[in-house]
């Protein structure tokens, strides 16, 4: 049995930045600015992760408080000073006679500062490595679930009902105390760069369908079309209907791939070691999708699709250009 409450946070941003350069030479890509449209205030992309998760998390889990809340930052060593000096240092300037949002933001710094640590990825070995860096140290327990989330992605959700992605998420966890994946929906010619899911049956639906709980069969990172054919990955018609995607002309298959946020459980880290010890990797990393795969075909996963949700990938130039846009305009 799961540990009832989710309460830790792992956020890996340990990449060197190629794609950044020669800005993140300087400066860690976590640590690059957004506006955030709630409080109009510049803020750093990691703080804005963080402070999305831990608003989910409360708001999910009201018998929990923010000093429960624990969040792990897997880095390398020399993008901890900066890290460490904005959320460790002091103001430079007294709060005092300024405006109410800054004042607020502040508290909001200081408040997560209390409750971050650090772990150090001594080799660039990939995101499931990075993960596998905070067993014994962080994940302590045979039985916990821990929230794991990519340094380089924030979400936003235009839904009816104004809940998040994360928030349905927690909610499946909490129903179904199993691991929890985010699903998206992907045209066929986007493979080459996405993890595909194969789903199973849904499981149930919330708010009229603005999202959807599905069982999971199975997971093929980047696969061709002769094995989404061969595995049956493209979405049915049926299926189509359920998730309410309409196909174009030009999209002749859609697919579910991974949507980046992911409530993981402890059993991961086994098959995490096993394929890094067996050399079952990609382009010499240790992927987390393939250790996933495993709990997914043993029916300890689930799905969570929501509808009206829009993730912006701030790791590229052009992509980081544009997500400043779309997630000022609430994903629009």
């Amino acid at each position: 049995m799961l540990k009832q409450h989710l309460t830790k946070i792992i956020i890996p941003i340990a990449g060197y930045g190629t794609r950044m350069f020669p800005a993140s030479k300087v400066i860690p890509k976590a640590l690059f600015p957004v506006l955030d449209p709630k409080d109009n205030l510049c803020k750093p992309i990691l703080l804005i992760i963080i402070e999305h998760a831990v608003e989910a998390l409360l708001s999910e889990q009201p018998d929990i408080s923010m000093k429960d809340i624990q969040i792990c930052i897997i880095l390398q060593e020399n993008q901890k000073p900066l890290i460490e000096e904005f959320f460790f240092a002091p103001c430079p300037f007294s709060m005092e006679n300024k405006p109410q949002e800054l004042k607020d933001s502040w508290n909001s710094i200081q408040n997560i500062a209390k409750q971050l640590r650090f772990i150090i990825q001594k080799e660039q070995l990939g995101f499931g490595h990075a993960v596998l860096c905070c067993e014994e140290s962080f994940i302590t327990e045979p039985n916990e679930a821990f929230l794991v989330l990519l340094g380089d992605h924030i979400y936003t959700s235009r839904t009816k009902s104004g809940t998040s992605c994360l928030q349905y998420m927690i909610r499946a966890f909490k129903k179904y105390q199993k691991g929890v994946v985010s699903l998206a929906t992907i045209s066929e010619k986007d493979t080459f760069a996405n993890g595909v899911l194969k789903i199973g049956d849904i499981l149930e639906s919330e708010n009229h369908g603005e999202a959807i709980y599905t069982s999971l069969l199975t997971t093929i990172e980047k696969p061709t079309s002769e094995q989404s054919e061969r595995h049956q990955l493209y979405l049915t018609e049926k299926e189509m209907q359920q998730f309410n995607i309409t196909k174009t002309i030009a999209d002749k298959h859609e697919l579910i791939c991974y949507f980046g946020i992911d409530i993981l459980t402890s059993d991961v880290f086994k098959n995490l070691k096993d394929n890094w010890k067996n050399g079952l990797l990609h382009n010499g990393e240790v992927n987390l999708r393939d250790a996933m795969r495993p709990i997914i075909e043993s029916g300890n996963m689930i799905g969570v699709y929501v509808k009206d949700t829009s993730r912006h990938d701030t790791g590229m130039p052009f992509e980081y250009w544009q997500s400043l846009q779309h997630y000022y305009n609430g994903g629009a």
